[in-house]
């Protein structure tokens, strides 16, 4: 495990790779809505599915879309007509019903079936956008804290180091200018450990917008591990599944369904309604009751929806076109995310395995040979300084990792 600082104590460990679909994760259960002290990211990224706003509002939209189906699958309610002549004194009162036979209720049902599909697609869209959200202002909480506790850590250095080098000043080992660069370092450590406070307080409260809490609760983040080592070689396994599985391309698809039913739309519209009434009609000076018939068809001479038709075709060689440019941008995004993964734990593993061990190494020999009065405070005070780039890079290439571990999840559309 990645360990920044030996004083840190790691109350228990999650895998950072969130096994489950965002599908999956909306079902399950919600956390209270008090902030609790602790919070691993499994946690987060349920809670913002549960409390998010945002995520709350899109989820209305699905409803919405679903009745529209319901409205479009309803059939034309009969009509009462009824008339009368005082002068002739007849009367007639009867049902009048207009019968769609072009196929219009069907198409119409599979226009709405068709934004409704789109609509989903856009949620499973918005639960990617929210988890990588999430799962980045947890990171950057993360990360900013492990660097306020590196700088709390090293600020403790430097101050035994001052004690030391005014003990030896006094003791005419070393100059007073020795003295006062030690203690110009400790306060340019301390400068930096309050910089990185107000950060994650920033960082802190952006996370906590995201998951409906106060926005100045301070809650402790669980220790991180570090994704696993990419094992794939190739682009073209990522690729597949990601045009597999992207709602982005999935919601094309639907759109140029809805182009088609359109197309399908304006040409059953061709076909004229038919429009039946039927009743009694009463003849008083004859004193007899007779049943009437009436039947009204539109005959569509000057227009046939030749417009509603070009523009559904229209929409439907859009369709096809934006299916392109998509499935090219899901590679460009794979891609990129793919090559910068690799990068990024190589850092990460530079730093892991040589950077930190050797910073480490010697600044702990350069602290040991300015006690031992073999070398002057210029070499444990650059030994320092080094040790602590070193550590807040760690820091740094650890949380960058994760980031563009969480960006390719993104862009293969799942969990990885």
């Amino acid at each position: 495990m990645f360990t920044l600082s030996k004083r840190l104590i790691v109350i228990t460990v999650v895998s950072a790779v969130y096994a489950a679909s965002p599908l999956q994760s909306f079902a399950e259960e919600a956390l209270t809505s008090e902030t609790p002290s602790s919070m691993s990211l499994e946690q987060a990224l349920n809670r913002g599915f549960s409390h998010n706003p945002q995520w709350q509002l899109m989820q209305t939209a699905l409803p919405v879309a679903t009745a529209q189906i319901t409205a479009a699958a309803a059939r034309l309610n009969p009509s009462l007509i009824g008339q009368t002549s005082l002068a002739e004194q007849n009367a007639l009162l009867g049902l009048q019903q207009t019968f769609r036979i072009g196929g219009e209720r069907e198409t119409l049902m599979s226009i709405a079936t068709a934004q409704k599909d789109q609509v989903a697609a856009s949620i499973k869209a918005s639960a990617l956008d929210l988890r990588f959200q999430v799962w980045q202002a947890y990171v950057g909480v993360f990360m900013l804290q492990q660097q306020a506790d590196a700088l709390e850590s090293l600020l403790t250095v430097s101050k035994t180091l001052v004690d030391v080098t005014d003990k030896r000043e006094k003791a005419g080992d070393v100059a007073k200018l020795d003295v006062w660069q030690v203690e110009l370092q400790a306060l340019r450590v301390q400068n930096q450990a309050q910089v990185l406070h107000v950060e994650v307080q920033q960082a802190q409260a952006k996370l906590n917008l995201l998951l409906d809490y106060p926005v100045a609760q301070a809650v402790t983040l669980v220790v991180l591990t570090p994704p696993p080592a990419p094992v794939n070689d190739s682009l073209d396994p990522l690729i597949a599944v990601a045009l597999d599985q992207r709602p982005e391309l999935e919601a094309v698809g639907y759109q140029y369904q809805e182009a088609k039913s359109r197309e399908a739309y304006a040409i059953a519209q061709r076909i004229p309604d038919l429009t039946l009434a039927a009743g009694p009609a009463y003849s008083r000076p004859e004193g007899k009751t007779n049943l009437f018939f009436n039947v009204q068809v539109q005959l569509p001479l000057f227009y046939q929806y030749q417009g509603e038709r070009d523009t559904a075709k229209a929409q439907q060689v859009q369709a096809t076109q934006q299916k392109v440019a998509t499935e090219n941008q899901i590679k460009t995004e794979v891609a990129a995310a793919f090559y910068d993964v690799r990068l990024q734990h190589q850092l990460w593993q530079r730093y892991q395995n040589q950077l930190l061990p050797k910073a480490q190494h010697v600044n702990e020999k350069a602290a040991l040979s300015f006690k031992e009065g073999k070398s002057s405070i210029l070499v444990p005070l650059q030994a320092q300084q080094a040790y602590i780039e070193t550590r807040l890079g760690s820091v740094q290439a650890l949380g960058n990792y994760y980031i563009a571990w969480s960006r390719l999840e993104r862009a293969v559309g799942g969990a990885l």
